[in-house]
């Protein structure tokens, strides 16, 4: 089965997330560097041996040479809105294919700020309705996964994807052999549950990050 790998939250400004992060954990998450194509740049939190919360945001001076604006739009709300599966790409591509599905595979980087390249190939699977509720498939390659190189301190204790379709949806995961619990739900949702040292946290991607109260 194909494992989840990363957890995506969007943000404004990198900088911002990494304060919101740091309040909620205490944990600071790690610039990753920036991206070679999308224009954007990261920061990490390790959830796991082989898991973890990339923070994603526009660079500020990308692309173009463009000055990002400094308010967001009024529309923005930082929020979960995609993951990745650890995948085998080439049998993600046959097992597309056998379920009527096509394939878009590409190569990324980003170089951190110590100078380590990160290098990974990523299969994104088209042809589908089901949008962010069905994930990209990533393989990175070099010795050590980000999961094992960001700061350390938090714990993945649940993720699911809730959807209104959520038996279709259910049969596609089954498919592509894709590991990750399909719930029922009135609106397509990503949730997740964290262990930090400030407590639990939930994310998702409609209501943003909420602190769970203490038990």
């Amino acid at each position: 089965m194909h494992a989840l790998d990363h957890l995506l939250w969007e943000e404004w400004r990198l900088e911002e997330g990494e304060r919101r992060f740091f309040d909620l954990t205490g944990v600071a998450p790690a610039r990753g560097g920036s991206h070679s194509v999308g224009g954007t740049h990261n920061s990490l939190l390790s959830l796991g041996e082989r898991a973890y919360l990339e923070l994603i945001a526009p660079h500020p001076t990308h692309p173009s040479g463009a000055a990002l604006p400094k308010e967001a739009p009024p529309e923005f709300v930082p929020r979960l809105f995609a993951f990745a599966v650890s995948g085998d790409l080439n049998l993600v591509e046959r097992l597309a294919i056998a379920a009527g599905l096509t394939v878009s595979l590409t190569r990324g980087s980003r170089r951190t700020p110590e100078g380590t390249l990160v290098t990974w190939q990523t299969a994104f699977v088209k042809g589908h309705a089901f949008g962010a509720s069905l994930p990209f498939f990533v393989r990175f390659g070099g010795a050590h996964h980000p999961a094992q190189t960001a700061p350390k301190g938090c714990r993945l204790l649940e993720f699911s994807v809730g959807h209104p379709h959520h038996e279709a949806l259910s049969r596609l995961y089954t498919a592509l052999e894709i590991g990750v619990p399909v719930v029922a739900a009135e609106h397509p949702l990503l949730r997740a549950k964290l262990e930090t040292p400030k407590g639990v946290l939930v994310l998702d991607s409609r209501e943003g990050c909420r602190a769970l109260p203490d038990a």
